[in-house]
């Protein structure tokens, strides 16, 4: 391949025809992409604290913060490879991320390791309101496209999206762990 078609290819637009309006992608993959830049910086603040916690219930917070780590990773993909199904692009950057974040930095030398389970705590429980909130807006605003387009709701097959956002709530109701861990 020569320069220039390399050079053409970087410039082609990439192309997923879905049959949603160009402003549904575009308002649904921005939805997204705040919640994948949120994953992003939890997974993270959750890596630094597993990284750094130390005292007696070493081991257990390690090992908990692991895979809470783990599990929010992989929610990253399957969010960003939804917006690509939809039409939309996705995050390229750490610098895209710290733009879109709403999940706050911690930068601290040293961290309680009951203060990191109870700021993890509040940061997932404010993940979880968001999520709800992203199904709650945009699968109406997902009803409304297919319906313009003569398709009910019901005759979608799977409802992906809706699927995709509901067991991400569910999994998000079981992180209510955090309040035990810090009793």
């Amino acid at each position: 391949m020569n320069a220039t078609v390399a050079a053409a290819r970087r410039k082609a637009p990439l192309d997923t025809p879905t049959g949603l309006r160009s402003d549904a992608t575009r308002d649904i993959s921005a939805a997204l992409n705040a919640l994948v830049a949120d994953f992003f910086a939890l997974y993270l603040k959750t890596k630094n604290f597993h990284w750094h916690v130390s005292g007696p219930h070493f081991r257990d917070y390690h090992l908990l913060l692991d895979e809470q780590g783990d599990q929010l990773f992989a929610t990253t993909d399957v969010i960003a490879e939804r917006v690509r199904k939809i039409g939309g692009t996705t995050l390229r950057s750490v610098g895209h991320i710290a733009r879109l974040q709403r999940v706050s930095d911690n930068d601290a030398d040293y961290v309680t390791p009951l203060d990191m389970l109870a700021e993890l705590r509040e940061d997932n429980l404010r993940l979880a309101a968001r999520l709800r909130e992203t199904h709650e807006q945009r699968w109406d605003g997902l009803v409304r496209d297919f319906r313009s387009l003569g398709i009910e709701p019901v005759s979608v097959p799977s409802h992906d999206y809706s699927d995709m956002l509901s067991s991400f709530l569910r999994w998000a109701d079981l992180r209510q762990m955090w309040r035990g861990a810090i009793a």
